[in-house]
Parts: structure tokens; C-alpha cells; sequence
């Protein structure tokens, strides 16, 4: 199983801030969401009828905002030495837990007996990491990151450390069963795109790397 090490805070971290918006000025914004109706960029409703609650279609300019925010991260994580990786978007559940995810639902237990009830989850699980996951049948599951699959590229292998780090740069769509949020937002869907980044490293190097993957994300 993976186990995730945090060096030392890096040098190169640097905290970034912004002014708060004045009453006077607060007036004067538009919400990303009347912005989207104008342009007609979002289609929630229709999505609702096809796939449920916290799904979307991206419409218009969405669609090449969308294409090109993602173009736009790969081509700079390229230039510092990320390879670009479109990774599977359904692994099996053995590769999920070994990333640190748990696909598999907990069971409860009967009364004096120990026995775990076949296919009932353990309450309180609503918003924990097991209910976030799209459970597929056959032991496979939808990933919620491409850093399950990156990750998996490697299972039950020896990386020899001249071959290190290995950096990689994901791209995938995502898929959680988010309970929070509001049903018309971007925020909390079921269903979206990322760009991930995955550096597999000595552990001694791992505050360097954070600090350089914090760096990339700004």
C-alpha cells in the first residue's frame, strides 16, 4: 500500500493572497454562473434529465475554455519535465487500494454474532472517502483522480533509483459521488476534467518535489 511521506516545509513554497472585495465593488460582480447563462455555456437541467443531480453540459466557448485550460497545464508541465499520460478511467479495486482509496464498502457487524452483513454499509459512511467512489461491477471501479492510474502504472514493480524521479503529468476525467454542494454549481460534480501530477521520488527528495509540484499548480 502506498504510504504518502511530507518532507519539510520547501524554500521555494510561497503563500499567495488577495485583497477582499469592497461592499462598493460587490455590487459590480458577476457571478461566473448569470456569466455562463448569458453566453449560454451551461446546461444543467438537460444533464439532470439524462444523468441525474451535480452533472453538466458544457456548451459554446465552455467546451474550447475547457480544451484549452487543459492544453494550456500539459504543455507547461511538459516544458519542466512532466511526461504527458492519458491515463484508463476504470482500474480494478486491488490497484485503488493500494493508492489509498477504498473502493469497497465496510460491513456492519450482527449483534453477538461477528458475522459482517453481506452488502450493507456501515452508517455514517455518507461522506467518507468509500462513498465518494463509482463502484462498477467485476472489481473495477471509476477513478475520482488520475493519480490512481498513474500511480498504477507501477504496481508490483522495483524502480531503480537511477530511474528517478519520475514525474508524470495525467489527464483524465474524474468521477465522485459528491454529496456536498448545490446541484447547479461546477463545484461538486459528479462528473470532470483534470490535470494531475505525479512525481514518484526517493524519499529524501520529497520536500524538493512538493515544493516544485506547488510551484507548477500556482
Amino acid at each position: 500500500k502506498l504510504i504518502g511521506y511530507f518532507g519539510p516545509s520547501s524554500s521555494s513554497l510561497s503563500s499567495l493572497s488577495a485583497s477582499p472585495i469592497s461592499e462598493e465593488s460587490a455590487d459590480s460582480v458577476i457571478d461566473y454562473m448569470e456569466i455562463g447563462r448569458r453566453l449560454d455555456l451551461f446546461d444543467f437541467s438537460s444533464a439532470a434529465k439524462v444523468s441525474g443531480s451535480h452533472f453538466c453540459y458544457f456548451k459554446n466557448d465552455a467546451v474550447f475554455l475547457e480544451m484549452a485550460l487543459v492544453q494550456w497545464a500539459m504543455r507547461t508541465l511538459v516544458e519542466k519535465g512532466f511526461t504527458p499520460v492519458m491515463t484508463p478511467e476504470i482500474v480494478r479495486n486491488s490497484i485503488m487500494e493500494g493508492v489509498g482509496f477504498h473502493p469497497r464498502p465496510k460491513v456492519n457487524q450482527e449483534e453477538g454474532k461477528g458475522e459482517a452483513k453481506e452488502g450493507k454499509e456501515c452508517e455514517g459512511e455518507e461522506d467518507g472517502e468509500e462513498h465518494q467512489i463509482y463502484r462498477l461491477g467485476g472489481g473495477s471501479s471509476l477513478i475520482g483522480t488520475s493519480e490512481v492510474s498513474l500511480i498504477g502504472m507501477y504496481a508490483d514493480q522495483i524502480l531503480p533509483n537511477e530511474k528517478l524521479p519520475l514525474k508524470l503529468a495525467g489527464f483524465s476525467h474524474c468521477f465522485r459521488k459528491e454529496t456536498a454542494g448545490k446541484g447547479l454549481s461546477l463545484y461538486r460534480l459528479h462528473q470532470f476534467s483534470k490535470v494531475e501530477m505525479v512525481v514518484l521520488c526517493e524519499g529524501e527528495g520529497e520536500g524538493e518535489r512538493e515544493g516544485e509540484g506547488k510551484g507548477e499548480g500556482k
